[in-house]
């Protein structure tokens, strides 16, 4: 079971951009090095992205926005750098990075009590 809405929301999104890319789970899996198990958890809002995941996918895919799987802010794909679309770039605030900070936090005490439950 996710965590919490926001895990449902950010795999949501990570659906929507693995479908925009003509992709099936098991191609995005092996494309950014991951089992298709954990990516179909995610998308499901079974499990969290954690920071290592996210730094796999924007590695394999930068013109992914994080903003927006992240957050739902701005548009799935950076188009800044295509002269014919003059899209600015949304920067990440004060706040999102609180927000991130907060859920990596959340995501770090979720995983020791797990570890503690298992000891």
């Amino acid at each position: 079971m996710a965590e919490n809405q926001n895990d449902f929301e950010v795999g949501a999104r990570l659906q929507s951009f693995i479908d925009s890319q003509n992709l099936t789970g098991k191609a995005f899996a092996a494309s950014i090095q991951v089992t298709q198990s954990l990516v179909s958890q995610i998308c499901s809002g079974k499990r969290s992205l954690t920071l290592q995941m996210l730094f796999k996918i924007t590695g394999r895919y930068p013109d992914l926005n994080v903003l927006w799987l992240l957050f739902g802010r701005g548009q799935m794909l950076e188009q800044g750098d295509n002269p014919e679309i003059q899209i600015s770039k949304p920067k990440m605030t004060v706040e999102d990075l609180a927000h991130l900070i907060i859920l990596m936090q959340a995501r770090i005490e979720f995983l020791e009590q797990k570890a503690k439950a298992n000891d």
